[in-house]
C-alpha cells in the first residue's frame, strides 16, 4: 500500500511561509566546521511536501527556488537541521518502500540519506563492536546513531545494492581503496581510522536510482558528491526548539 501518494506530495504544505537562506557553519576547536543548529524561525515554517508516521518530509527538487540544487553530505544534514530536521534515515521497509516509488515517478537520480560510515579519528571508531568499519561501523546520524544491521548480512530493512562500480556488492568503498593510503604524513587530519584519505572515503550512504543497472538502491560514496535531499522531523532537534 502506498502510504506516500504522489497527489499528497505533489502538494506543498508551507507550515508558515518563510524562507531564509543557510547560515555559514561555526567552527570547531579542530578547524572543521560544525553542523548548524536549530534556528526557531525555519523550524516554525519548515516546508513539508508529505507527511508519514507524524512525520513531515522535506523532498529538495519540489522547492522552485531549490529545484536545480544540489547538497553535498555535511550541508545537506546542515540544511535539514536548521529546520529541525534531518536527513532521511530509512530505518524501515515501509519507508524505503515508499520512496523507492517517489524517485521512480518524480525521475530523481538520487537521494543523500542521513547513513554514515564510523571513520572518523578520536570518537572511538576504533573500538572492536565497530570492526571492520565497513561491515559493522554504519549508523543512520539522523535517528540518534542508531547502529544498521551488519552489511555482509541480508536483513529485511537493508537494500544495499549488490554492484557498484567495481561490479562488487555494497558497501565496498572502492573510491577510498583506489585513491589508497598516504605515506610520510605527520599530520593526521583529513585521514580516516584506517589512514585513508577522508575526501575520497565512501563514508555516507546514498540512494540510487539503476545507477548501475540495479534498480533503486543503497550505496556508500564520498560524502563531497552533490545529491538532491530528503528531510525528515527531527524529535530531539523539535524538543530542543521548544525549549
Amino acid at each position: 500500500m502506498n502510504m506516500f501518494p504522489l497527489k499528497s506530495i505533489l502538494c506543498i504544505t508551507l507550515l508558515l511561509g518563510v524562507v531564509l537562506a543557510q547560515s555559514k557553519p561555526k567552527i570547531g576547536p579542530d578547524g572543521r566546521p560544525l553542523l548548524n543548529a536549530p534556528n526557531i524561525t525555519l523550524c516554525q515554517n519548515r516546508i513539508s511536501h508529505g507527511k508519514l508516521g507524524g512525520h513531515h518530509y522535506f523532498l529538495s527538487w519540489r522547492e522552485p527556488w531549490h529545484k536545480f540544487e544540489d547538497w553535498d553530505w555535511f550541508n545537506a544534514r546542515s540544511f535539514c537541521r536548521e529546520r529541525c530536521m534531518d536527513l532521511i534515515s530509512l530505518e524501515s521497509s515501509t519507508e524505503f518502500k515508499m520512496f523507492q516509488e517517489v524517485m521512480e515517478q518524480d525521475k530523481i537520480k538520487s537521494i543523500w540519506t542521513s547513513g554514515r560510515k564510523c571513520n572518523f579519528q578520536g570518537k572511538g571508531c576504533d573500538k572492536p563492536k565497530f570492526q571492520p568499519i565497513n561491515v559493522r561501523g554504519w549508523f543512520w546520524s539522523g535517528a540518534g546513531n542508531s547502529r544498521l544491521p551488519p552489511t555482509n548480512k541480508r536483513n529485511k530493512n537493508t537494500y544495499w545494492s549488490k554492484t557498484g562500480k567495481a561490479k562488487k556488492p555494497q558497501p565496498d568503498n572502492f573510491e577510498g581503496l583506489k585513491a589508497g593510503k598516504l605515506t610520510n604524513v605527520t599530520d593526521p587530519v583529513g585521514l580516516t581510522i584506517e589512514g585513508l584519505q577522508e575526501w575520497h572515503d565512501e563514508a555516507c550512504l546514498i540512494v540510487l536510482n539503476n545507477a548501475f543497472k540495479d534498480g533503486i538502491s543503497w550505496h556508500d560514496s564520498a560524502c563531497h558528491i552533490r545529491s538532491p535531499i530528503v528531510c525528515e522531523d527531527s524529535e530531539e532537534l523539535l524538543a530542543r526548539a521548544r525549549r
